[in-house]
């Protein structure tokens, strides 16, 4: 199958000789023939997989070295522009699953697939990352391109950092739990989620616990 990395409108284009030159490119299957493919966009020029690879990071405090209340947890990030309706952008962060995996679950409970197998190891995951604190908000944000969108504040009761795919759902519904209801919705790899915490490092008995 074709795997569009970004949302847009595009046309397809087939050679009979595989040169794509003057006279040997013709588009399909009709000359005013094109795809309109939901998702997320954006102008970044390094290829294809630019948007899939964006990095955002977040930063959090390691719990052992926490005294005060800490300040600069709260996480966002942006995107540039969807093709979706408003009401169906969500975005969401997993971790610890590749498609592979969540496909192979699905299949179990007897739901098709084939969305999940089309677009490589990527999104969607098969949890959502429990860096972030979802007790004030839901695991599904809305996404307003061009606007931050706010993922809450990080965790202060963690010893390490995280790392966590960002998983756009393009008015999607892999199943029969509505659009953007369920993780398997959630198919457009946008970027990803790094938590970043200070380390410290005792070099020997003297100078415990400095940076």
């Amino acid at each position: 199958g074709i795997i569009f990395a970004q949302g847009g409108t595009f046309k397809l284009c087939w050679s009979l000789d595989g040169t794509f030159d003057i006279g040997d490119g013709f588009i399909v299957p009709e000359k005013t023939s094109s795809i309109r493919i939901y998702g997320a966009f954006d102008t970044c020029m390094q290829g294809p997989g630019c948007l899939a690879g964006r990095r955002f990071f977040c930063h959090l405090p390691h719990v052992e070295y926490l005294v005060y209340g800490p300040l600069g947890t709260l996480c966002e990030i942006f995107m540039q522009s969807t093709n979706t309706e408003l009401v169906y952008s969500r975005l969401t962060w997993t971790d610890n699953a590749t498609t592979e995996a969540f496909s192979k679950k699905e299949l179990q409970a007897g739901i098709d697939d084939m969305a999940l197998r089309t677009v490589g190891a990527q999104c969607p995951g098969a949890l959502v990352g429990p860096g972030l604190y979802q007790s004030d908000k839901q695991w599904i944000r809305e996404v307003d391109p061009l606007s931050r969108i706010d993922l809450g504040h990080t965790r202060v009761n963690l010893t390490v950092g995280f790392h966590y795919k960002l998983c756009f759902c393009p008015s999607y519904d892999a199943s029969t739990d509505g659009v953007c209801g369920e993780l398997s919705d959630f198919v457009q790899q946008v970027g990803y989620l790094d938590g970043i915490m200070a380390g410290y490092l005792a070099t020997n008995d003297d100078h415990a616990g400095e940076v």
